[in-house]
């Protein structure tokens, strides 16, 4: 059963959209930096305790996914890449708050848990649109709607996201500062 999930996922996806995966991983990683040295220039923030409960974290992380799959859709990926490149930036200037209030140990213990599922779950709602596209032409080319590369390509991606991000949402619970 499980061979069935992860092969399509590991060799379509992975090889089809390599390059596209390499592009808006390099996209984040560039925002996060980016929003790090701007608020390296500026005053701290004092932190506060969120108090929310897993389940609000995950409704959050699950709209903003929906949000990115549809905008990217609409645009053909040019919404998601900016979406993406302002969660960086939002990210890039929590780390910096992190440790500009005296708590980079927090990185570790509170940011990088949820961080470690929650990060690939944003990266594989950006490739989501590209997917789309793709099942698209091709149903255009073969005058009819590929239900194969539906459940082939794009639900074990929307699965995996799911996934992810009630992990993600349930860690960031446990280890919110």
């Amino acid at each position: 059963m499980n061979n069935l999930i992860i092969r399509p996922f590991r060799h379509t996806i992975f090889n089809l959209y390599r390059g596209k995966l390499l592009f808006i991983s390099l996209i984040f990683l560039a925002s996060v930096v980016f929003g790090f040295i701007v608020q390296s220039y500026d005053k701290p923030l004092p932190f506060e305790a969120s108090g929310i409960v897993w389940w609000k974290y995950l409704f959050q992380n699950l709209k903003q996914s929906v949000i990115v799959i549809l905008i990217g859709t609409a645009t053909y990926g040019i919404g998601n890449i900016i979406l993406l490149a302002l969660n960086g930036m939002v990210v890039g200037v929590g780390l910096e708050l992190t440790i500009q209030n005296g708590r980079a140990d927090t990185i570790i213990t509170a940011f990088l848990p949820h961080a470690v599922f929650e990060i690939p779950a944003i990266l594989l709602a950006c490739i989501c649109p590209y997917i789309i596209w793709g099942i698209i032409k091709e149903s255009i080319r073969q005058h009819r709607i590929q239900t194969h590369l539906i459940k082939s390509q794009l639900m074990p991606v929307l699965l995996a996201i799911i996934v992810f991000l009630v992990v993600a949402a349930v860690l960031e619970d446990i280890f919110s500062l």
